[in-house]
């Protein structure tokens, strides 16, 4: 999934991209770009730039932003890299419907919200709003862990502004915002209430990076690469995302067994659906923590799923919770390396 991300990025810059395998040697990889060297005069000059910075992170304080996501964890992210740049005035959605009943009530100046998500999702929230003759000038920021152009396209298609990749980093997040020089304007309706923004204000000690790291260091580097460094965010991420994975895979043990009692069964195309989306909603949340193999096998896991294939399912199905328990696991690991980190002496 990430060759192919990379694939489709160096294409877009027109370059290229090759592989050169030997079996037991490994595998080279090359890329070619066509790139220009630029002049004095095209480099930026760097006390208006900075002068227009200072100018545009002001105005960002003043937005009022709603975040739409079903998973916990995704919306606590969000709302604190967000009062980590300086935005306070934040409320959030857990899905569709619940941000369009939000929306009758307070003003905002942007949404960012998920696809997929249950009673309505991110594409019909998004027809609404611009069905509404109130809040169709209203900005509308997409946010999916499908990074695929099909999806991109559809972002567009449904009357999104922009869109962004999960798990999305303080600087995406900062420069897409920016990107639609959004104005804060006087509302009618009360604007929503301000967060609390203290612990992004709590910076903390660097993890050790390591190409080579273990998965539970990965993990925190990772973490801390989307919090800004606040390890009181990034536990409170980790207790969010165990409690909702757990739910989660005790929702799909129970569907999943409904393929192996009786091999003879027609398994409903709601089953197959229902176990799509969750699959699909642990994937945005393990991508938190760089579990990139639970990622890659929510990603075979989902395709398995939408085509209906029931005994490709029960096979692949034992695996995948096998590496779900496994990475449960690595998140109870996880907040209890957190756990030592607060009780280390200064």
């Amino acid at each position: 999934m990430g060759l192919w991300i990379c694939h489709q990025l160096i294409h877009k810059m027109g370059g290229e991209i090759t592989l050169e395998s030997q079996l037991g040697k490994g595998t080279s990889l090359f890329i070619t770009l066509p790139l220009e060297v630029a002049s004095a005069d095209d480099l930026p000059q760097e006390s208006a730039t900075a002068v227009t910075d200072e100018a545009q992170l002001n105005q960002l304080k003043n937005l009022r932003i709603l975040v739409v996501d079903d998973l916990p964890a995704n919306r606590q992210l969000l709302q604190q890299q967000l009062a980590f740049i300086g935005i306070e005035q934040v409320m959030s959605a857990e899905n569709g419907a619940e941000a369009w009943q939000i929306l009758q009530h307070y003003s905002f100046d942007a949404v960012i919200t998920d696809y997929n998500m249950p009673l309505m999702n991110g594409y019909e929230l998004a027809a609404h709003i611009r069905n509404s003759a109130t809040m169709k000038e209203l900005v509308i920021i997409g946010c999916t862990a499908d990074a695929r152009e099909e999806s991109a396209t559809r972002c567009r298609d449904a009357g999104m502004n922009d869109c962004m990749i999960k798990p999305v980093t303080i600087d995406t997040l900062r420069t897409t915002l920016l990107r639609q020089e959004i104005i804060s304007s006087d509302a009618s309706m009360p604007s929503p209430p301000a967060i609390d923004d203290a612990a992004a204000q709590n910076n903390v000690p660097n993890f050790i990076s390591n190409a080579s790291a273990t998965p539970l260091v990965a993990a925190q580097n990772k973490l801390k690469s989307l919090s800004g460094g606040n390890t009181d965010v990034e536990l409170q991420l980790l207790q969010s995302l165990l409690e909702s994975n757990e739910q989660d895979t005790a929702v799909l043990t129970q569907l999943y067994s409904r393929f192996t009692v009786d091999d003879d069964s027609t398994i409903p195309a709601e089953v197959y659906k229902e176990m799509a989306s969750l699959v699909h909603r642990i994937k945005g949340g393990v991508q938190l923590i760089d579990a990139l193999p639970l990622v890659d096998s929510c990603i075979k896991l989902e395709s398995l799923l939408q085509a209906q294939d029931k005994y490709a399912v029960i096979t692949y199905g034992v695996d995948y919770l096998a590496l779900l328990t496994k990475t449960n696991q690595l998140l109870i690991e996880l907040i209890a390396s957190y756990a030592e980190i607060g009780s280390s002496p200064p």
